[in-house]
């Protein structure tokens, strides 16, 4: 992603040409968010829409930019919808409550 966002398209142009979209069920895009946290991307190519996982409840719409542009110069591939996975966040704020019990529980 940092590739792409410094030299545009023309940077990343030769990463695996001899693949279509038809050929996955879904395309998976692992991002390093600011060197400091990890959020997904995951494409449908058939449905054309790309689900954001962030366990902080970010809503990905740089990175959908991003990708959503790589797509459409490496393969005319246009009308993506974006969408955010709201169970992410909950999921995070569940592990974070339980982590705290835990913790409170050590302390006695």
């Amino acid at each position: 992603m940092e590739k792409y966002k410094l030299c545009g398209y023309d940077g990343v142009s030769n990463w695996k040409k001899q693949w279509t979209l038809s050929d996955n069920e879904k395309l998976l895009f692992v991002i390093n968010d600011n060197s400091n946290h990890w959020t997904l991307m995951v494409g449908e190519p058939k449905k054309k829409t790309m689900m954001y996982y962030d366990s902080l409840g970010g809503n990905g719409k740089s990175y959908f930019e991003i990708i959503q542009n790589f797509l459409m110069k490496r393969f005319e591939s246009y009308g993506w919808s974006h969408q955010v996975a709201e169970t992410a966040r909950k999921d995070s704020e569940s592990l974070s409550t339980n982590q705290k019990s835990k913790t409170e529980g050590l302390a006695t």
